[in-house]
């Protein structure tokens, strides 16, 4: 039906013999075939599988608005677009999210999933993605869980991004099956107390942590015992109180840059900050050397990652 409802298009535009993205641009959706982008915004998922055609190099998909459910591996299948890198599911329910629907996507590097109704994942909603690099769930007002074993198999990934959404706690041991490869974590804007002290067990590739605008009062003192290449931790914005930062929590992964800036009830800086080889940034300094300056630019720099 879908190859009958394309030919009827094609037809339209007389006798001319178009191209993949000057078919691509008949559908409802937007095309650009300089970025290998097909971009559904506000189109019904139903008349996408209906009426869009994808070129067989299409590289990314972005997904708007589209009422969607769930993804399945038959759209990858009927579209051919196996080829795939970049997905973004953005303003979709996607509430009955499965792995399976992944399976033809042996070359997706970077998952995006934002604006969802979903208040968890299956844990297995990434196993088929064996090369994904880039993994990313923001704004998502009514996730309140993360599965443990998330990233099992995992082995290429670099980045994890987790924002803007009540997550009530962050998993045990959560990168240690995907420990050979993370680079950099971040959970930004979420409602966890806590940092497990195992969270991130076996990560000895982690090389920047932020946990930053959540409601961390503590730590505990082996949190970072596993991530010996770190260079820079971000606890800013949090409730770290000097009681909840143990003499010594730095130590492991010195030298490193700690910010502990935003933290309303630190009145001082702990004595964490005193070890060799950490620079801890806080709000109450009276002054900063030159060699502060630096750490901010680095930091900043850090944060961009």
């Amino acid at each position: 039906m879908v190859s009958i409802a394309l030919a009827v298009l094609a037809t339209s535009y007389g006798q001319t013999t178009l191209d993949d993205w000057e078919l691509c641009e008949i559908g409802p959706c937007l095309c650009n075939q300089t970025e290998q982008l097909v971009w559904c915004n506000g189109v019904r998922y139903s008349a996408i599988v209906l009426w869009q055609f994808f070129p067989p190099d299409t590289r990314v998909v972005w997904f708007e608005n589209n009422e969607m459910q769930n993804f399945e591996s038959e759209f990858v299948t009927s579209k051919n677009v196996q080829r795939l890198e970049e997905i973004r599911f953005i303003s979709n329910p996607l509430t009955s999210l499965a792995g399976n629907g992944f399976t033809y996507l042996p070359r997706l590097e970077s998952l995006e999933i934002t604006g969802s109704s979903a208040t968890s994942f299956q844990e297995d909603i990434l196993t088929e993605l064996r090369y994904l690099k880039k993994f990313e769930l923001n704004s998502n007002t009514v996730l309140t869980t993360l599965p443990e074993c998330l990233f099992m198999g995992l082995k290429n990934l670099t980045t994890v991004r987790i924002y803007n959404s009540p997550v009530l706690e962050l998993p045990q041991r959560f990168f240690f099956s995907s420990s050979t490869s993370v680079v950099n974590v971040a959970f930004d804007t979420l409602t966890a107390t806590a940092i497990p002290d195992n969270i991130f067990d076996s990560s000895p590739t982690l090389r920047t942590i932020a946990v930053r605008n959540c409601s961390i009062a503590q730590i505990d003192s082996d949190t970072f015992d596993d991530v010996p290449q770190v260079q820079f931790i971000d606890l800013s914005s949090n409730l770290l109180t000097l009681e909840g930062i143990p003499d010594g929590s730095f130590d492991p992964v010195a030298p490193v840059v700690v910010d502990l800036r935003n933290n309303p009830l630190l009145t001082a800086l702990p004595r964490s900050c005193d070890t060799a080889g950490v620079t801890c940034l806080f709000d109450c300094s009276e002054s900063e050397s030159p060699e502060e300056n630096d750490t901010k630019s680095e930091k900043e720099k850090l944060q961009e990652i």
